[in-house]
């Protein structure tokens, strides 16, 4: 039997909706948002993740009753054989991250290991049926056969453990991907603002994407500095500074620099999809700019929610960027105002 009593009955939720009072379920059940297998593969890298879709109905005194959006949220999912709770490893949103996307390629590999588990069909449901979507992420290589539970007004749990409403699916979580940094391009360049433009600022901008297959950049962390903020600043004969800046990947924006600065340069960055900008700025103001030497240390991200980290390294001369592998590359403080060329260098 999948339906039990428990001490903690479904209390309010906190929200603003009254929940609905409902005694029985006609259907409850989960599946994957997609009909080849009853497994959806993931990366365990904790950003992809699995959907995981489930139609419920409940009813009251015999009558079809809509169970509000907060109770719909209150569904979890447990462990298939035993309803327990899922490992700490596994993570179960309502919400779906923007960024990542599911890659069934990795399917064919689950499929000769599912042990000739039988494929669900799809059946059609009545019309009064509601669905709610999970979204499945894991940070632990493994196989989890999950399914779904919810519980009652009055304390009563209900799954779809083995029972009158048995269903699952299984999260294969597979060993996530590290890119090597070569796998990035920084390619064209542009001549974003000149000093024939604005006096007062020369702005070339960088794009950086995958060189390898259909892969896109699409989130970045940045380790040794802001994003949007420079990493690397120095004095520079005819100008007062040499600025070389790594920018938060995301939607197309407007930025200021340097950042925050009213009257700063405006220009846009994230222009192109599933690229990230870097830029090399010369300017004359100043605003306190700390001096600093180091290069750009990030991690970029593609659809999947796998990893490249790389290092965005300055030129001798300060005035050119290019991409290098990770390391403690820290370029030593030059002896004066117009002495920067560093003894350590990466060409």
């Amino acid at each position: 039997m999948n339906a039990s009593t428990t001490s903690n009955a479904g209390g309010s939720s906190g929200k603003a909706d009254v929940d609905t009072d409902w005694d029985d379920l006609v259907l409850f059940q989960l599946h994957p948002d997609h009909a080849e297998t009853v497994t959806t593969p993931v990366y365990a890298n904790g950003r992809q993740q699995a959907q995981v879709k489930i139609e419920i109905i409940a009813e009251k005194d015999g009558e079809v009753v809509t169970l509000t959006e907060s109770q719909l949220k209150r569904i979890t999912l447990v462990a298939y054989d035993t309803g327990a709770p899922l490992p700490e490893s596994v993570t179960t949103s309502c919400e779906q991250s923007a960024l990542y996307e599911i890659s069934l390629d990795l399917l064919e590999g689950d499929v000769l290991a599912e042990i000739f588990e039988p494929r669900r069909e799809n059946h059609a449901f009545p019309d009064d049926a509601q669905e709610q979507s999970l979204w499945v992420s894991c940070t632990t290589v493994g196989r989890y056969k999950v399914a779904a539970k919810i519980t009652s007004p009055s304390g009563v749990s209900y799954t779809t453990c083995p029972g009158p409403f048995e269903s699952w699916m299984n999260i294969s979580a597979h060993a996530p991907l590290v890119h090597d940094w070569d796998t990035l391009k920084m390619g064209d360049r542009q001549d974003l603002i000149k000093t024939s433009d604005s006096p007062d600022y020369d702005v070339d901008m960088y794009f950086i994407k995958f060189d390898v297959g259909d892969l896109r950049i699409v989130d970045s962390i940045h380790h040794n500095h802001t994003a949007d903020h420079p990493f690397y600043s120095w004095p520079q004969p005819g100008w007062p500074r040499m600025s070389s800046v790594a920018f938060q990947v995301g939607q197309p924006r407007e930025v200021i620099f340097p950042p925050g600065v009213t009257g700063g340069c405006k220009f846009k960055v994230n222009t192109r999809p599933g690229q990230a900008n870097a830029a090399r700025v010369q300017h004359r103001a100043t605003h306190d700019l700390k001096q600093s030497f180091e290069f750009g240390k990030v991690t970029y991200f593609d659809q999947y929610g796998n990893s490249v980290p790389a290092v965005i390294a300055v030129a001798s001369d300060g005035n050119t960027l290019h991409l290098h592998s990770t390391g403690p590359h820290l370029l030593p403080e030059p002896l004066g105002k117009g002495a920067a060329e560093p003894t350590e260098k990466l060409d």
